[in-house]
Formats: C-alpha cells, sequence, structure tokens
C-alpha cells in the first residue's frame, strides 16, 4: 500500500540568500553561478554538499536528467548506469567538488548537522519528507528554509527524480493478513489517518485523493514562513520520474556508490570512474545471481 510520494526539491535558506544577495537559482548553471558568487562573499559558506554516503539523492539527480538505470528486453537485463545522463551529474558535480563550492560531509552526520544549524550551508537537495527532518537536525533555523523547485538542466523544464517515498507491505509469513492488509488501506486511504501523517511526520500522501484535504493548505511546522509549501510540491510532483524499473541487486549498487564515490572525494579521481565502478558491480553481481545481460 503506497504511503507517501518524495518528489526531490531545493531547500534554501531564504534569509542567507537575502544577506548575501543571492538569487534562487532556476537552473544548474545557475546554481553553479550563485555558489561561485557565495564563495566569494564568504568563503567559509558553501551552496551545499556532495554526500557520498547516502546514493538515495544523487539517484534522484540521474532520474532528473534522464537516467535509466535498469531496463529489460524480453528475458533478459540491460543496465545503464554509467550512461551519458548520469555522466552528466557526475561531471556537473565534480567540477563544484574541484572548485571548492561544495563541502564533502556526507548528510546527516555530526559535522553536516552544525553546518545546517550555523548557515554554513544555504541549500539541501532533498525530498519533500525534508522538514521533518530539518527540525531536528538544524533546530535554530525554524522558518528560514524556502522549498524550491529543482534546478533545470534546460530552463523551463519542470522534471525531478525522487528520494524516498514509502509503502507498508503484509507478508506472506503475517499471522493476520487481512487484518494487517485492512489498516494499511486505512492508514493511507482514510482521511483522519493521513491527516494526522501528514500533521506529525510531514508526508505528501501517495494517495491522489489525500492530496485535497484541508491539513496540506498548512505549511509544515517548521516552515511557518512558507504557507504554500504543500502548493508548490503538488506542482513540482506532476514532473517527478523514477527509473521504469529497479534492478535486482539494489543494495549492490547503492554499497558501490558509497565505496567509488568515497574513494573518489578521498583522491580526487574522475566521479564518472565511480560510476564505471557501480555499473562493473551491479552488472558482475546480477550474471553472478543468474541473470542474462545484453
Amino acid at each position: 500500500m503506497p504511503q507517501d510520494f518524495a518528489p526531490l526539491m531545493m531547500f534554501y535558506r531564504a534569509d542567507l540568500f537575502k544577506k548575501y544577495g543571492l538569487k534562487v537559482p532556476t537552473t544548474w548553471q545557475e546554481y553553479e553561478q550563485v555558489a561561485t558568487q557565495l564563495h566569494a562573499k564568504a568563503p567559509s559558506a558553501s551552496m551545499t554538499n556532495f554526500d557520498a554516503a547516502d546514493p538515495g539523492w544523487f539517484t534522484g539527480l540521474a532520474q532528473q536528467a534522464g537516467a535509466d538505470w535498469w531496463t529489460t528486453k524480453g528475458d533478459s537485463w540491460h543496465v545503464d548506469i554509467n550512461g551519458t545522463a548520469s555522466d552528466k551529474v557526475a561531471d556537473y558535480w565534480q567540477g563544484l567538488v574541484d572548485k571548492g563550492l561544495v563541502k564533502k560531509n556526507p548528510s546527516f552526520s555530526p559535522q553536516w548537522n552544525k553546518e545546517m544549524n550555523n548557515g554554513t550551508l544555504l541549500t539541501w537537495i532533498s525530498g519533500a519528507w525534508a522538514p521533518a527532518q530539518i527540525g531536528g537536525i538544524a533546530p535554530s533555523t525554524k522558518g528560514k528554509w524556502t522549498a524550491a523547485p529543482l534546478p533545470a538542466w534546460t530552463a523551463g523544464d519542470t522534471s525531478t527524480g525522487i528520494w524516498g517515498g514509502s509503502a507498508i507491505t503484509v507478508t506472506t509469513d503475517s499471522k493476520h493478513p487481512a487484518e494487517a492488509a485492512e489498516f494499511a488501506s486505512w492508514l493511507n486511504t482514510d482521511d483522519k489517518a493521513v491527516t494526522a501523517q501528514v500533521k506529525n511526520i510531514n508526508i505528501y500522501p501517495a494517495s491522489t485523493s489525500g492530496r485535497a484535504l484541508q491539513i496540506l493548505d498548512q505549511p509544515p511546522a517548521f516552515f511557518p514562513n512558507q504557507p504554500d509549501f504543500y502548493s508548490e510540491v503538488k506542482k513540482v510532483a506532476p514532473g517527478a520520474r523514477s527509473f521504469s524499473m529497479w534492478g535486482p541487486n539494489v543494495t549492490v549498487t547503492f554499497s558501490a556508490y558509497r565505496d567509488s564515490f568515497g574513494a573518489a572525494l578521498q583522491s580526487g579521481s574522475s566521479f564518472t570512474g565511480a560510476l564505471d565502478t557501480m555499473q562493473n558491480n551491479t552488472t558482475a553481481g546480477m550474471k553472478k545471481l543468474g541473470f542474462t545481460l545484453n
């Protein structure tokens, strides 16, 4: 039973953008320009961080760029983790890292939490669930963040990726599968139940009827400065895309992301080379499991 939907968005410190006289970027080219301006005005601050520990955000960026990491034809799989779209994303972020425009600390680390809280980081590329997290990460910044559409590769393009989203599954060994399924359905379709989830954990409902609930006319508690928060999510959601399908060994792919991009950050080696490692590890693992690849 689908529970919530998490299109990728850009969260930015509106107060600091105003302080430094920065324009909110709408394209990735503008994002780099603003990052350069920020670095010149406040060398200790950065636009964001490149997270080599959590593959979720990078996966969403690859989706926005048009990547499909796994596809099938007949009984065969095709893996395209290091394809043109993903390489474009990797090259872009390598440029920001090499120019010193973004931090290298992993998200949710103590150092990252501190930088989010003290104004060292001005944006966070995250899913629509971010308001539920920022309150615990950066409690002193309530009312200072604003959500905006993810910068586009081409001006006017509304495409974005996803980071997360969730569902509730009843397993075959459940002692009470019918009751469990009924509860899962109630939790994610009943107006009062979905309203409680929006209020308490800031989900954006997966159910289309849930997206018309009155609770979405109010901003998340941590974003009192943005009364149209959920309206902005609603505008972004139709342009969100995932992969056409996910592969059978995603855990191998994500583990390779952490290892290869972590090593690339430390050594200064190629991000596209890290994608090659992900490609090779994923295909080798699938072949070992007996899948046919083309």
